[in-house]
């Protein structure tokens, strides 16, 4: 069974896109992550630890969510790569 021109070239499109989408979630996770560490440090530094702790918690979220939206891009691109 093979794939119709339009079947291709609609999957490519939409796997382009999901490496965008990637890209876009990495760069957001990035600039939210700096905030973040940013805020912990600054609320080390005041001495309200409590919060210091829940931002460094945001913080190995942004983490998480940057590897999450890396290993899915990476596999997009490599699925696009299979269809070139």
């Amino acid at each position: 069974m093979t794939l119709s021109d339009d079947g291709v070239a609609i999957y490519k499109e939409r796997m382009r896109l999901a490496v965008r989408r990637s890209h876009a979630v990495q760069a957001a996770a990035c600039v939210s992550g700096a905030l973040i560490a940013w805020c912990a440090a600054h609320c080390a530094l005041d001495g309200r630890y409590g919060q210091s702790a829940i931002c460094t918690i945001m913080l190995v979220l942004a983490f998480a969510t940057f590897s999450y939206a890396a290993r899915e891009g990476a596999r997009a691109r490599k699925t696009l790569d299979m269809l070139m």
